[in-house]
């Protein structure tokens, strides 16, 4: 029977996988750590214990880094949300649940740093642009759908789902933003967590009751 010969010098599609999202969380760091301006391509290749050039051969560069990175900071956000969304579960437990997953994001120390780098770069990086506009689609997208859902089965009456989306984003995190100016690891410590998302959720449900 012939023997299948695999090439030793060829990795995986799934070390690749890993290699890549590796390469991307350590930019990812730099970038927080540094900015981006003073994080350096050599840096983050020595970091990562790689070339500088798999950087060029996989991102472009270093502004190909930054998107790689904030595509997969928000992604992970993004699939935590789907995955909480449950159309069986109670929409009040649910909505909870996402509530806390939004507020605890905005608030934490690695998705304010991400949400600074955009706001620092976005009219900077013309590539930006682009990423910006598709993260705020994918970043909607799961409670589009959810309340698309809810507002079917006749659970809530939503006449604008695009409407009741940003409304709840903003009912999630704005309190929070607020209080970053005095004691910021109060949210997440869970302290005013209660106080803030709780009523916003009731909020939400009576504003849209069926």
């Amino acid at each position: 029977m012939q023997k299948t010969v695999v090439s030793p010098g060829r990795p995986s599609a799934a070390t690749q996988a890993e290699r890549h999202a590796m390469l991307v969380d350590v930019a990812t760091d730099e970038f927080i750590a540094k900015g981006f301006e003073a994080a350096s391509l050599e840096g983050i290749a020595k970091a990562a214990g790689v070339a500088k050039h798999t950087i060029y051969r996989n991102f472009g560069g270093k502004e190909g880094l930054l998107r790689a990175s904030l595509l997969r900071g928000y992604g992970t956000f993004a699939e935590r949300l789907t995955d909480l969304l449950d159309l069986d579960a109670e929409p009040a437990a649910v909505l909870d649940a996402a509530a806390r997953h939004i507020a605890l994001s905005a608030t934490g120390a690695r998705g304010l740093a991400l949400t600074r780098l955009v706001i620092a770069h976005k009219n900077k990086l013309a590539a930006l642009d682009e990423v910006v506009a598709h993260l705020n689609d994918q970043l909607r997208y799961p409670l589009l759908r959810y309340f698309s859902a809810l507002h079917e089965r006749g659970a809530l009456r939503i006449g604008n789902v695009q409407i009741a989306t940003v409304q709840f984003i903003n009912l999630c995190t704005l309190g929070p933003y607020y209080l970053l100016d005095g004691d910021a690891q109060a949210v997440q410590r869970g302290e005013t967590l209660e106080d803030i998302v709780a009523p916003a959720v009731r909020m939400f449900l009576a504003g849209y009751a069926a």
